[in-house]
């Protein structure tokens, strides 16, 4: 019975380790990185007039990684910077934890496809985050933006000739 014990433990603990290493193999995860939780903050969560609110509004425009430390949460606003029309906007592809207090955030840019109907108009692709009950000492972005072609009307096919 010992043995049978044994042999069982023993099984549970190679899977337990074999599903680990799986999992951090199909995350992408090395020995020193862990992915972290994080919560996703929109514009309705903002209350109007807070000094959170007055932050976003003040930076989700401006390209590039945006840090608040508040309440003893880290907030995280990931701006593409303008674009000059709609249909663009940004996906998380990993969230993760490099050192102790260092913050590692990639994300793509997505863009419309040719020929998609879009808001004519300047937009600001961004995500905000919230890391509950965390501080970083830094933060670092890896923003995956694709070649964009020059945007706007073709002179060859768009007005008069």
């Amino acid at each position: 019975m010992y043995k049978m014990n044994l042999l069982v433990s023993l099984g549970l603990v190679l899977c337990l380790t074999f599903s680990t290493t799986l999992t951090a193999l199909a995350n992408n995860v090395g020995p020193e990185e862990f992915d972290l939780e994080y919560e996703v903050v929109t514009r309705l969560e903002l209350i109007k007039g807070s000094q959170l609110q007055t932050w976003y509004e003040e930076t989700h425009r401006s390209k590039g990684i945006h840090t608040l430390e508040l309440g003893g949460d880290t907030y995280v606003l990931v701006s593409a910077g303008p674009k000059s029309t709609g249909g663009f906007s940004l996906r998380l592809a990993r969230v993760s934890l490099t050192e102790p207090t260092r913050l590692a955030i990639k994300a793509e840019l997505l863009t419309p496809k040719p020929g998609d109907m879009v808001t004519m108009a300047f937009t600001y692709p961004h995500m905000f985050l919230r890391f509950p009950k965390q501080m970083y000492d830094q933060v670092e972005l890896d923003l995956i933006e694709p070649d964009l072609p020059l945007q706007g009307p073709n002179p060859l096919t768009h007005g008069r000739m």
